[in-house]
This record gives structure tokens, C-alpha cells and sequence, in this order.
């Protein structure tokens, strides 16, 4: 798969598709903020925080074409590792959860990726992901609540 690695300017593109972060969260989840419009496509407070994270993190990301290690069109790797699909705790919920976005919105995708990059945990991501899936709009699939 070929790698670019995520930069601002490539992160910021796509800040309205973006979500959460893995491992122990340094700050709690973030819950799901009043949606937008239906149809419009804004980066929320979720989304933007996410890209900000991975954009400034320690972690090396690297975005590229899903090659059969990604979802929807994307896959992400994090220090060289693919992130997706997870494992542990919580994780068939959230592949559940982001198929089904990830079919709604391509964006969506890339915030699943990102989220569970960054989170590290499954639970945690999840509610990454459902809060930004709210920012864009999108209607929640009954895996994601």
C-alpha cells in the first residue's frame, strides 16, 4: 500500500470525516454534540480535536488506499502498523458500528480509522466516532447506539 504520511494540510481535508483516539484517552470520551443539518458537511469540535491529535501526536500515521487492512476506501497505519481491523474488548461493535457508517458517509471511514488509532480501545472509539457521525449529520445505524 502506498503510505502519505498525514500531515496538517492532508488532515485538515478531511477534519469533517475525522474522530477519535485509543489506548488509555488522556480526557474522557466525547459525547455526541446536536447534529447538522441533514446533507451538510461541517468539521465539528469532535472531528477537529481528532485531527488535531493525530496531526500533533508522537505517533507516526500513515493514510493510503484500502488494500484489503482498511475501511471503505482508507487504511491507516500507526507506527507502521495497520490499525484496522481491531482487536479486544468492544471491537465487533465497532467494526459493526463503522461498516455501516462507512456505507452512509466515505468520510466516515477515515474518522473510524483515525479514532481507533488514536483511542487504542474499541469502547472508546466508538463513542468517538458516534460523536462525529453526529457533527456530519448522519443518521446513527442501530449498531452505533
Amino acid at each position: 500500500m502506498k503510505h502519505l504520511f498525514l500531515s496538517v494540510v492532508g488532515l485538515a481535508s478531511v477534519a469533517c470525516a475525522s474522530s477519535a483516539s485509543t489506548e488509555e484517552p488522556a480526557s474522557s470520551p466525547a459525547e455526541p454534540s446536536q447534529p447538522a443539518p441533514a446533507g451538510s458537511s461541517r468539521g465539528g469540535p469532535v472531528g477537529s480535536q481528532l485531527v488535531s491529535e493525530v496531526t500533533n501526536a508522537g505517533d507516526k500515521y500513515a493514510l493510503g488506499s484500502n488494500d484489503g487492512q482498511g475501511l471503505g476506501k482508507y487504511a491507516v497505519s500507526r507506527n507502521g502498523k495497520s490499525v484496522w481491523p481491531p482487536e479486544g474488548e468492544g471491537c465487533e461493535v465497532l467494526i459493526e458500528c463503522c461498516n455501516e457508517l462507512a456505507s452512509r458517509a466515505d468520510q466516515l471511514a477515515l474518522s473510524c480509522l483515525l479514532a481507533i488509532g488514536r483511542d487504542r480501545h474499541c469502547v472508546t472509539a466508538r463513542k468517538t466516532v458516534v460523536a462525529i457521525a453526529g457533527e456530519q449529520g448522519v443518521e446513527l445505524p442501530d449498531s452505533c447506539k
